[in-house]
């Protein structure tokens, strides 16, 4: 009952906060170039093993440090290999 309720007041028509403008969405991009799965399926594996070693039950600032700057260099790589994007 109470998942129902918070879900109903967040998409109520006061959500989005009296005087606060809400970003506009860009119109949906039809992909022009296919994506190898090879490479996501490794960024994938990437992202998980990231999490597992770093973020897992024991956390440090060093770990934490080490995961958010190895996910920042793995959205770079996916930038650049990706055209639009």
């Amino acid at each position: 009952m109470w998942g129902t309720r918070a879900g109903e007041h967040a998409a109520g028509p006061d959500a989005a906060g009296a005087g606060r403008a809400q970003p506009e969405i860009a119109p949906w991009r039809h992909e022009t170039e296919s994506v190898d799965p090879a490479l996501v399926a490794q960024d994938w594996l990437t992202i998980r093993q990231t999490m597992w070693n770093y973020v897992g039950l024991v956390r440090t600032r060093k770990r934490l440090d080490r995961a958010a700057n190895g996910l920042a260099d793995l959205l770079v790589s996916i930038k650049k290999s990706v055209p639009g994007r």
